[in-house]
């Protein structure tokens, strides 16, 4: 059952989690993934290197899917999913806290030094994934040619057991046509002699 007061409770507790919202500037982590995303679109279109007559193509399905983006990928869009995350994880006591929080003056640096410290924690990521991806790399390839080598033995095993099958087949052929040439001499002496 609905009563009123858990109707306020809750309107009480979405409207702290959207001054949260507000307050934390979510709305600009959208638009740092529309921003991405577009740059990834691009990149990734870049990339195909098509011949020069067909770029017209390319270049009228890029704008779509830009516009697509940039049609969906917006605060209004995703904010009361925002918000709704905020109150599912949230008490409304704790989102007040965290307001308080936010709104002191080590809150307030925390906000406005957060996009530094990401951009310079992702440069400290990317420079390690620099140092890093060059060991996985030639990890990966050793790891290939160990795998061509063990498919060259299976394929020559392979091969090898299919010869000897073969050969067993033609020894046991050879061990047929005998008993059944011997059987018929012999039966033939047998007729001669009769």
């Amino acid at each position: 059952t609905v009563t009123f007061s858990s109707m306020a409770d809750k309107a009480s507790h979405q409207k702290a989690a959207t001054e949260l919202v507000k307050l934390t500037k979510v709305s600009q982590l959208v638009d740092q993934m529309y921003n991405y995303a577009e740059r990834l679109v691009k990149t990734n279109l870049t990339r195909m290197r098509v011949p020069k007559e067909m770029q017209p193509i390319v270049d009228k399905h890029s704008k779509k899917m830009i516009a697509t983006l940039k049609a969906d990928i917006v605060w209004d869009k995703l904010k009361k999913q925002y918000i709704d995350i905020y109150v599912k994880e949230y008490t409304e006591a704790e989102i007040n806290d965290l307001i308080k929080f936010y709104k002191s003056p080590l809150g307030q640096k925390l906000l406005s030094k957060t996009p530094e410290v990401s951009k310079q924690s992702q440069a400290v990521g990317q420079n390690q994934m620099k140092l890093v991806m060059p060991k996985v790399q030639a990890i990966s390839k050793s790891m290939i040619t160990e795998l061509r080598k063990q498919h060259a033995k299976l394929q020559a095993a392979k091969a090898k057991k299919s010869k000897d099958s073969k050969t067993d087949k033609d020894e046991k052929d050879k061990v047929v046509k005998k008993e059944v040439k011997d059987k018929t001499a012999k039966k033939e002496k047998d007729e001669q002699k009769a």
